[in-house]
């Protein structure tokens, strides 16, 4: 997608759910950065994860920003110093 889009850093992220198992009781999941990506760099920009209970109990739409915050472990883009919103 990169090599055809030709993003800038910021512009494309993609938000990764790893598989859960069974015994799995929390959801983690990672916001890459596809450009970063394509330059040969780890291209994660966000960390996160909320317990299985908490995302089952929400419908999709329920997942606003306020709601995002409060589960993100690790923000590389607050770091970097770009909106997260």
């Amino acid at each position: 997608m990169q090599q055809v889009c030709g993003f800038d850093e910021g512009e494309c992220l993609v938000v990764v759910f790893p598989p859960l198992s069974l015994l799995t009781r929390t959801a983690e999941w990672f916001v890459v950065d596809v450009a970063k990506t394509a330059a040969g760099g780890a291209g994660v920009v966000m960390r996160g994860k909320a317990p299985f209970g908490a995302l089952e109990a929400m419908q999709p739409v329920e997942m606003d920003v306020a709601t995002l915050q409060k589960h993100i472990v690790e923000d590389g883009l607050k770091a970097a110093g770009k909106k997260t919103q």
